[in-house]
């Protein structure tokens, strides 16, 4: 089901308070997604895809061939510029054709643009993963140590990583739309966009 569009809140004050606290130094994340949540090997995805973390050196080799800004989001957790974002291979962050949005690292899928909606935010957003397998979601650590330095600890988002390669994606709000609630809000420059059928048949 297509959700048409409805814009609605405005972005969580999550964002500007983070923004506020975050240093301005992008952090490393780990390479691969097991050592970001342990104990997640042995994960099944419900469409069969193999969810094995990447190896680190796989992981990195594969980092080699993206854009800087791509390999600083997936890598790094930089956030790219609201309104501006383009997947690895040149789709809008609001293109709205039927395809799948896999990550940029892994091809693992990872939303389908049948869950796709307009938040009014700038940036790719979803209100549920294609597999709730198919990613991981975590307190972002770097508003971990925000609230360290005296950011309310209200205001820690839910990270969101590819499980295979463990690359940050974007973040997760609850203030989606139904049938959920939640609102995934991507960066596209993280994520490849497939198109065709995206129900997920194999």
């Amino acid at each position: 089901m297509k959700i048409s569009a409805p814009i609605a809140r405005r972005p969580a004050l999550a964002h500007a308070l983070a923004a506020i606290f975050t240093v301005a130094a992008p952090r490393a994340l780990p390479a691969r997604a097991y050592d970001a949540m342990p104990g997640t090997r042995e994960i099944k995805s419900s469409f069969g895809y193999d969810l094995t973390p990447m190896s680190r050196d796989a992981v990195l080799t594969r980092a080699e061939k993206l854009k800087p800004l791509e390999r600083g989001v997936s890598l790094q957790a930089i956030t790219e510029r609201s309104f501006s974002g383009k997947t690895t291979n040149g789709y809008s962050h609001d293109y709205k054709g039927s395809g799948v949005w896999a990550g940029a690292l892994s091809d693992l899928p990872l939303f389908s643009s049948s869950a796709k909606y307009d938040s009014g935010t700038g940036w790719p957003s979803f209100y549920a993963p294609i597999d709730p397998n198919h990613v991981i979601e975590r307190p972002d650590p770097a508003d971990l140590e925000d609230v360290k330095r005296g950011m309310p600890r209200k205001y820690v988002r839910v990270e969101v990583l590819d499980r295979v390669s463990g690359a940050h994606l974007g973040h997760v709000f609850d203030d989606g739309p139904p049938p959920t609630g939640k609102r995934y809000c991507m960066n596209a420059a993280a994520m490849t966009f497939v198109p065709g059928d995206p129900s997920m048949k194999r």
